[in-house]
């Protein structure tokens, strides 16, 4: 067969001069053809060796790169993250409940317009159905002590009722000492005079005794023998001892932390 296809080949190609127009038109379109066929033939068998190839890698596993390795579990690291999780939700939810207590407050005017005086946030107490908000008093940033109101919200009805309220209003009080917290505190030690108690910090502080304001110095002292503290009020006048009123007629208190 091959022979013979070849000896046609030659019978089309004889004499080609001496053949018409139109069978020279018929011989190029057939030669053109066969061009196209073959290079056709020879891109198959091409693309047929590159898929197979290709096949055989994508198969090949050993080309996968290997499984990252995973650590293995804190439980004590997620029950942690867990808890701040849980305490940033109650952050939020304390932040709104202020907001709300913080309104309440600057409707009923409940500092009577007092330019120098000042409610803030202290403690947030979280109950089955409600919400208690303490404030501590300032005036003129300074601290009131005694002075402080609450508020409870009952978190279904939103209800807000005051709980707490012995604000000290219409103060007129000069908030720059006269004396030195340092003289402050050698007052202090010495009417504590026990050597087992250490310095923890020293504030001013609004104080109130028989009805009579007082600047003072409040010294705290720490006990390095048990967990008990004492505070001394020192007024920043004239650097004398004021009684605490809150707890009666002592010139020092105890506290437990």
């Amino acid at each position: 067969m091959q022979k013979s296809f070849k000896k046609r080949f030659k019978n089309i190609l004889k004499d080609i001069d001496k053949k018409s127009e139109a069978e020279k038109n018929r011989l190029v379109l057939f030669l053109s053809g066969f061009s196209v066929f073959c290079i056709f033939c020879l891109w198959l068998i091409t693309a047929g060796n590159n898929f197979s190839e290709l096949g055989k890698d994508r198969i090949d596993l050993s080309a996968l790169p290997e499984f990252p390795q995973v650590d293995s579990i804190d439980i004590g690291d997620v029950l942690q993250k867990s808890e701040d999780t849980l305490d940033g939700f109650n952050q939020i939810n304390n932040t709104l409940w202020q907001e709300s207590g913080d309104r309440y407050i600057s409707e009923k005017n409940i500092l009577k317009d007092d330019e120098f005086s000042v409610l803030k946030l202290a403690d947030v107490q979280n109950m089955d159905d409600s919400v208690f908000l303490e404030y501590e008093h300032y005036y003129k940033d300074v601290l009131v002590l005694g002075s402080d109101f609450g508020l409870m919200i009952n978190t279904e009805s939103q209800e807000i009722t005051e709980k707490t309220n012995n604000l000290k209003l219409g103060i007129s009080l000069a908030v720059d000492p006269e004396i030195s917290v340092k003289k402050a505190m050698t007052v202090a030690e010495e009417e504590i005079d026990d050597d087992s108690y250490v310095f923890d910090g020293a504030k001013l502080a609004i104080a109130s005794y028989e009805e009579n304001l007082y600047l003072v110095w409040k010294i705290v002292f720490d006990s390095e023998a048990d967990d008990n503290s004492r505070e001394i009020l020192v007024g920043a006048k004239y650097g004398s001892i004021i009684p605490d009123e809150m707890k009666g007629e002592n010139q020092t208190s105890d506290m437990v932390k």
